[in-house]
């Protein structure tokens, strides 16, 4: 998370490292560096305050599922909700967009797997052009195959959520034959 979150600063949420100075009001998601806690939203990720934030930390860094490595806080700002997962999991507006040397090659509703789930339809297309164009470009600058998790807020902005290599994100309702036709032709 270190590796993009200031370079995209302007367009994600602020992150900072478990430890650090808050940069921002609660509430918040705390994560590990390479993987979450969702199936424990209310238990493992979610913080509405500070003193949360310690709590969860601290049950994160004996978490085998998160390692070693360190515990990132995000301030939490409210997320287009389309309905509510396993243990109070937002459903949100959200879309993984897999990146190919700056370019959007294939996408799917993250929360594809949980669309029983959802009180309404998911929709990318209030999306602007110039905000994924920016987006792919500013990744794609940094790494050849990634991963971009976006969403809509509930003010209508869209961000950038998360941004991981390629090769180790999971599909998250992008359809794999496309993607990988994708890759085959580049």
């Amino acid at each position: 998370m270190g590796e993009w979150t200031e370079d995209l600063a302007d367009i994600t949420p602020a992150t900072w490292r478990f430890g650090e100075e808050p940069r921002g009001p609660g509430p918040f998601v705390l994560k590990g560096a390479w993987k979450s806690r969702k199936d424990k939203w209310d238990e493992l990720m979610y913080a509405p305050t500070l003193s949360d934030v310690t709590r969860i930390a601290c049950r994160l860094m004996s978490d085998t599922l998160i390692g070693e490595g360190n515990i990132w806080v995000r301030q939490y700002g409210p997320l287009e909700r389309l309905g509510t997962g396993l243990n109070g999991v937002p459903l949100s507006n959200e879309w993984r967009i897999f990146v190919m040397d700056g370019r959007p090659i294939a996408s799917g509703f993250y929360w594809e797997a949980h669309r029983d789930q959802l009180e309404a339809e998911p929709d990318i297309s209030s999306m602007p052009a110039s905000f994924l164009v920016g987006v792919c470009k500013r990744v794609g600058e940094r790494i050849r195959f990634a991963a971009v998790d976006v969403a809509r807020t509930v003010s209508g902005e869209w961000i950038v959520i998360e941004v991981n290599d390629g090769q180790q994100s999971g599909l998250n309702g992008v359809d794999a034959d496309r993607l990988y036709s994708a890759l085959g032709r580049i």
